[in-house]
């Protein structure tokens, strides 16, 4: 009895509290600098993704094919077979580019997510809800650069970092 209001006692039990508010905040700490260089990691490779997606497409093949919606355009065809290669290359999750109709809607327009007719193609002209898409995109657009996301989860996909960059012509407009 002695012993439990003993000064050792005190001494232990402030000691063991103090050690185990260090390691909580170092755990903690350690869990915020891993997530942190993880964001920072796969920022990094989506710009390089979209850096070599931004050099394989001709803006003003671009605007032609986007605004005929023709699936047969041969620029159409060989440009969404190139952004397929970079994402096989690059190991992102998707690959495409989109022309925004508004805050809520866009349409895809070149796919290299997967090939034609696959699971995760979306075919030219295909409209998609794009109100849950996050500010980065509309960024992208107003800033007319490419804007990354932070590594944030998304229910159905998992953990993703979304990257934007506007599709220009050689005029410089911004045409998707």
């Amino acid at each position: 009895m002695k012993f439990l209001q003993s000064f050792q006692l005190r001494f232990l039990l402030l000691i063991s509290g103090l050690l185990a508010a260090v390691v909580i905040c170092l755990s903690w700490y350690s869990v915020y600098s891993m997530t942190d260089l993880s964001s920072t990691v796969y920022q990094n490779q989506a710009r390089i993704a979209l850096n070599k997606a931004l050099r394989v497409i001709d803006g003003d093949a671009f605007e032609r094919y986007a605004k005929n919606l023709d699936p047969k355009d041969r620029n159409y065809v060989d440009d969404c077979d190139k952004l397929l290669q970079i994402k096989e290359e690059t190991l992102c999750t998707y690959l495409y580019t989109m022309v925004l109709v508004d805050k809520n809607k866009g349409i895809f327009i070149t796919d290299g997510s997967d090939a034609p007719g696959g699971e995760n193609f979306s075919a030219l002209g295909d409209e998609e809800d794009i109100s849950t898409y996050g500010k980065e995109l509309f960024e992208a657009f107003e800033k007319e650069k490419i804007i990354t996301s932070d590594l944030t989860f998304q229910k159905g996909w998992g953990w993703t970092v979304s990257a934007y960059a506007p599709v220009k012509t050689r005029a410089g407009k911004t045409v998707g």
